[in-house]
Parts: structure tokens; C-alpha cells; sequence
């Protein structure tokens, strides 16, 4: 019954019973895939967003070389995977926190890492050493994600399409800290008034990038 309803619903809304709504497969660009935009555009590039995926990646090839029977798999996953998204024409994501077409491969990058932090650690000679290092190191890679978490819902940078990277520095160091407890005590306060103006610059930022006649 549900099928049969959803064909029809599909045929009303697009004039085919077989049509989703998304590009055709047929129009993507096998043959000119976005490879270098996908890792590091400012349009929600993997690694420029999650730089940490950077360790993960290096990680899944060391994974690969320790233990073949299951690693290359795993990177040959992961490398079909991200051809794929760089073959289909909306790779970044359109609107999204970082690059949410990869959230499927997150148990990947839990193993890529957690392999590149055992090699990592084994270059240190004191466990405590070895301990405030990589802390310190995971601890920086968290709070850029955090401070851009904040700047994207906070549309200090675009919901949807390039952010400048200068002006994603610059607010992390001077924006970020000065809103942040403002933002917070609004959210706690007047949840309902946070809400309406995140929604509001969300439409602003809408209307700027698809303006209307």
C-alpha cells in the first residue's frame, strides 16, 4: 500500500512515478568529478571543515598496510565512496554543517584514527607525555569545530554555499568569544527570540543567494 501511495505521490509531484526529486544520475559528472573541491573548498570541504578527518585518512591507509584482510577494504570503501560524492553535482552538501554526505562513514573514520593516535603515540617515551600531547592536540581540532559549529548557526558564516576562510579565522579569535556567552544566555533565557533570528538570517542569507524577481 505505502509504495504504491508514494509512486503516485511522486507521479502528482513530478510528473513520473519514478522521478525523486534529486539529479538524474544520468547528469552527473562522471567524468569531471569535483576531487580537490570536495576535501577543500571553502563550500564545505571535508577537511577544511573537519580538519581532523585529515588524521582518519592517513590512519585508514596505515590500517590498510597493518592489516590487509580488513584495511583495504575499509580504504577501498572509503575511496569509492568519496569518488562517488565528487561524481554528483551538489557535492557540498547545499545547506549542512560541514560536509554531511560523509556521516555514513563514520565508523571508518573512528578506526582511521584511532589507528593514526596508536602510531602517534608510539613516537612518545612517557605515557603521561603521551597523554597531554594528544589532548592538547584533539583539543584544538574540537574547539575550531566548535567555534565554527557556532559561527554556521549563528550565520557569521554562509548556511549554504563558499565561507571566507580569513573571515572564519577571524571570528573564532574575535567574534566568537564576545557572542558566545551572549548567545547562551539568550538560548537559556529567550530561547524562542535565539530561534527566530537564527531563522530569520537563514532566509536572509536565502534570499541573497536565490533572489527573487
Amino acid at each position: 500500500m505505502l509504495p504504491a501511495l508514494e509512486l503516485l505521490i511522486r507521479y502528482y509531484v513530478y510528473a513520473s512515478a519514478f522521478e525523486s526529486g534529486y539529479i538524474s544520475i544520468r547528469n552527473w559528472s562522471w567524468f569531471s568529478p569535483a576531487l580537490l573541491q570536495v576535501l577543500f573548498a571553502s563550500n564545505h570541504g571535508l577537511l577544511l571543515w573537519t580538519p581532523i578527518l585529515l588524521f582518519t585518512i592517513i590512519g585508514l591507509f596505515l590500517f590498510s598496510r597493518r592489516e590487509p584482510a580488513v584495511g583495504i577494504p575499509f580504504l577501498a570503501a572509503f575511496l569509492a565512496f568519496y569518488i562517488f560524492i565528487a561524481c554528483y553535482p551538489d557535492w557540498a552538501g547545499i545547506s549542512s554543517f560541514g560536509h554531511r554526505l560523509f556521516i555514513s562513514l563514520i565508523p571508518l573514520f573512528i578506526v582511521g584514527l584511532s589507528l593514526f593516535l596508536h602510531r602517534a603515540a608510539e613516537m612518545f617515551r612517557s605515557r603521561p607525555a603521551t597523554f597531554a600531547t594528544i589532548s592538547a592536540v584533539l583539543a584544538l581540532f574540537v574547539l575550531w569545530n566548535a567555534g565554527l559549529m557556532f559561527q554556521w548557526g549563528s550565520h557569521l558564516v554562509p548556511a549554504r554555499g563558499p565561507a571566507s576562510l580569513s573571515q572564519t579565522i577571524h571570528n573564532h579569535f574575535f567574534v566568537v568569544p564576545r557572542q558566545f556567552t551572549d548567545r547562551l544566555r539568550t538560548y537559556f533565557f529567550r530561547g524562542r527570540k535565539l530561534m527566530q533570528q537564527i531563522e530569520e538570517g537563514d532566509i536572509e542569507q536565502l534570499n541573497k543567494s536565490y533572489p527573487t524577481n
